[in-house]
């Protein structure tokens, strides 16, 4: 499946949670994924693409005011446009939700 590395991807993610998004890591045991903020801004910017045979999705995530402004500025103004894949959204949302949740906590 490989990473998708475009920094547009980036810039979108800023532009709704205002954060600097480097790295999404995955645990090799559990196989958890989780988001990494940017140390410095040369960093390089990866997000890994992940199957979307099987996944269950809390709909009440999705429909946040903040994940929704995120949805909305990922699919432009056309929404069937195919310039990034929809399993990238998917997964973003979910890291990102998991990724505030934490900075909440702690």
């Amino acid at each position: 499946y490989g990473t998708s590395n475009n920094r547009l991807i980036q810039e979108k993610i800023y532009h709704a949670y205002n954060e600097k998004i480097c790295h999404i890591r995955s645990t090799k045991p559990t196989k958890s994924i989780y988001a990494e903020s940017c140390k410095d801004s040369r960093e390089n910017f990866g997000v890994p693409q992940i199957a979307g045979n099987h996944h269950i999705t809390n709909l009440n995530v999705f429909r946040k005011p903040i994940h929704q402004a995120f949805l909305k500025n990922f699919t432009g103004e056309y929404r069937f446009a195919r310039q990034f894949d929809d399993q990238l959204a998917v997964t973003i949302v979910g890291i990102m939700e998991q990724h505030l949740e934490n900075k909440r906590r702690g």
